[in-house]
């Protein structure tokens, strides 16, 4: 059984897609990234802090979590990152792991994510 921080975040973690990480596809995945809120494994973790671009990473089992983040993995989520990408045309494997969240369509999923939590709040 995988422990979570919270019990909402378990059901977001567990749903389609949101249960492979979005960089490799392992199970499971034990933490996520923002502003782009996706499920990632550990070693995808490690990628992801070392970004030129900051990303706040946190682990699903131990950190706190505030409303804020919730809502925007229940909005976001991989397969929605993964959607956009694609309807873009734009690589989620090429050149590096790091590409496609520099490109402005990673920035304008964010900012529509994000405006839409705060439409909510």
């Amino acid at each position: 059984m995988e422990s979570f921080s919270n019990p909402l975040l378990q059901h977001i973690a567990t749903s389609n897609g949101n249960d492979k990480c979005v960089e490799c596809g392992e199970a499971f995945p034990k933490w996520v990234s923002f502003p782009s809120a996706v499920f990632i494994c550990s070693k995808c973790a490690r990628a992801h802090k070392n970004f030129t671009k900051p990303q706040k990473i946190l682990s699903i089992e131990v950190a706190q979590f505030t409303e804020h983040d919730i809502k925007l993995l229940s909005i976001g989520g991989n397969n929605r990152f993964l959607s956009l990408m694609k309807e873009y045309s734009v690589s989620i494997t090429e050149p590096n792991i790091e590409y496609k969240y520099l490109t402005v369509i990673s920035a304008f999923h964010s900012s529509i994510i994000e405006a839409e939590v705060n439409k909510l709040e």
